[in-house]
């Protein structure tokens, strides 16, 4: 198992623990309880809010798997050409570790 095949399968499992009622979606109120967890000095409900806009891409209130992925790969100054392009790739292989999740997942019903 290559390093971004291991680093794609942590960020799904990262999701997945975050997506506490199993909906595929983050919530507001879910990923408070992530926050409140690793830092609640740092992520008040003002940051939260500020997060929760600007990772929330299509304004439907909750976070949806590509929006968390792009979430935990943004940073605040402006990538590179060879690290957007590092993202890119990064997020087709998370992508396809879902995908290979979801037919385990549908082999064990």
């Amino acid at each position: 198992m290559t390093d971004r095949t291991k680093a794609a399968r942590t960020i799904v499992e990262q999701f997945k623990q975050c997506d506490e009622d199993g909906d595929g979606s983050i919530s507001r109120a879910e990923m408070s309880n992530l926050l409140q967890i690793l830092d609640p000095d740092t992520f008040t409900e003002e940051n939260l809010e500020v997060i929760m806009k600007g990772a929330d891409k299509n304004g439907d209130g909750v976070l949806d798997f590509v929006e968390f992925v792009e979430w935990l790969a943004s940073a605040p100054e402006t990538p590179d050409k060879d690290e957007a392009e590092e993202v890119g790739d990064e997020n087709e292989e998370i992508v396809e570790v879902m995908r290979e999740d979801g037919e385990d997942e549908d082999e064990e019903e």
